[in-house]
């Protein structure tokens, strides 16, 4: 639906799940109506947090305003591609003139000549590429790697999504994302698939299979060639509208035209948020924190996206040594005390530590990544030719696909970190 193809005359679009992005859910819902004045979409939640994203995106679209999109200022990954690319159309090529031709470009022109010739070496390590007389040219490595089916391999930069193959007895019904059966798909559970219902007998994950059979009832299976990481601006005005009943919340018109569009369940369960975010003290403008002592941890609602998390997470671990730091969705962050530490003192801890996390940043500003580094937060970095980039560079990929230091800063800078009043209601809201 986001691609643009002409599928005729549609009455409506049906979405499951929170609209997670004001442009893709205009993308989709502009898909039909194409014929007529008007654009439907029905959108179906499940849950307090699909429910309130999907108003926040909403509400942006009766404001008429689109998100900003989450970029990485230097894409390592797809320069040393277009460096390959490159010395492949040539035969051979001066490293001056490629990188002379690349720093043209908009999207590589931030990426440095040290961080180039990094590239280049690395590119020589892997057997890709060799350096002769001040020429690169392809080496054996890289024709044994892409030279299957024409090259095809190496034309791409995507990878394809591995699926799982569904078989009932010994017929082949169908296949699975994996990201479907990865998170959560387990033997005994039952699914659909091409109209039928099945319940899965066995999966076997090294050879993608699925043994199944048919029964009465089955969960329509998602699919998704990636994660979508839910950008700032929507987890803002997500917080904008649960806080509707505070000072910096969301104004009663822009309620009133979200009811509109709600049915009755929708507004019911909409009520009960609301009241209880402001019987608990949420405003719309704040970051909050309150000690669960029953569960040993402090929850922190920061609003933030899972790119200023990530930071706040970091820094965290980094400062108090032995914390636990999860995060079960963009908007909040639980934390696990040190043994032998109080809940509530921490959680005072906790916010002080918060507070001062923009003047770190700005004297510091290496020991973000320093900090990820050492809580195991820097993963391999998905992407067909990450792999081959030098160690330093593929570790500020990840950075910058997953870390926003300046909008976290922001963040905290703009709302003031508070203690929730009655954190007992929040009990009511799942987040």
């Amino acid at each position: 639906f986001e691609l643009g193809f002409d599928i005729g005359d549609v009455d409506f679009v049906m979405n499951a799940g929170a609209l997670d992005s004001p442009s893709r859910a205009r993308q989709r819902a502009g898909r039909a109506g194409r014929r007529g004045p008007v654009s439907r979409l029905i959108n179906f939640v499940s849950g307090d947090f699909e429910l309130l994203m999907s108003l926040a995106v909403i509400n942006m679209m009766n404001a008429g305003r689109l998100e900003r999109k989450h970029c990485v200022e230097k894409p390592y990954d797809i320069y040393l591609h277009q460096i390959l690319s490159k010395v492949m159309q040539r035969g051979s090529a001066r490293p001056g003139v490629i990188f002379g031709e690349l720093a043209a470009v908009e999207s590589y022109r931030a990426i440095t000549a040290a961080e180039f010739d990094g590239i280049l070496e690395s590119l020589v390590i892997h057997d890709l590429i060799k350096k002769e007389n001040g020429m690169i040219t392809l080496s054996r490595g890289f024709e044994k790697r892409f030279s299957g089916m024409n090259f095809i391999s190496f034309y791409s930069v995507f990878e394809s999504e591995k699926q799982f193959s569904v078989l009932e007895n010994t017929t082949r019904v169908g296949s699975l994302d994996s990201h479907f059966v990865m998170n959560g798909l387990n033997a005994g559970d039952k699914f659909m698939l091409g109209g039928r219902k099945y319940v899965a007998m066995d999966i076997d994950l090294k050879k993608g299979v699925i043994q199944a059979r048919r029964v009465d009832s089955g969960r329509a299976p998602r699919w998704r060639s990636e994660p979508v990481a839910c950008e700032y601006d929507v987890i803002a005005e997500m917080h904008r509208v649960l806080g509707s009943c505070g000072g910096r919340g969301a104004s009663g018109g822009e309620i009133e035209k979200l009811r509109a569009v709600m049915d009755s369940c929708a507004n019911e369960r909409f009520d009960e948020l609301v009241r209880a975010a402001s019987a608990s003290g949420i405003d719309g403008g704040g970051i909050y924190l309150w000690p669960d002592e029953a569960l040993n941890e402090v929850k922190i609602l920061t609003f933030g996206s899972a790119y200023v998390n990530n930071v706040i997470r970091a820094l965290l671990t980094a400062a108090f040594p032995g914390t636990k730091v999860t995060s079960s969705c963009p908007a909040s962050l639980s934390v696990a005390p040190p043994p032998l530490l109080q809940t509530r003192a921490f959680a005072a801890r906790l916010g002080e530590f918060i507070e001062k996390i923009p003047d770190i940043m700005r004297s510091k500003p290496e020991i973000l990544m320093k900090s990820a580094a050492a809580s195991g937060m820097i993963k391999p970095v998905r992407g067909k030719f990450a792999a081959y980039l030098p160690a330093d560079l593929h570790d500020r990929l990840f950075m910058m696909k997953y870390f926003e230091p300046e909008t976290a800063c922001a963040h905290i800078r703009k709302h003031s970190v508070t203690s929730l009043s009655r954190p007992d209601i929040l009990n009511e809201i799942n987040l």
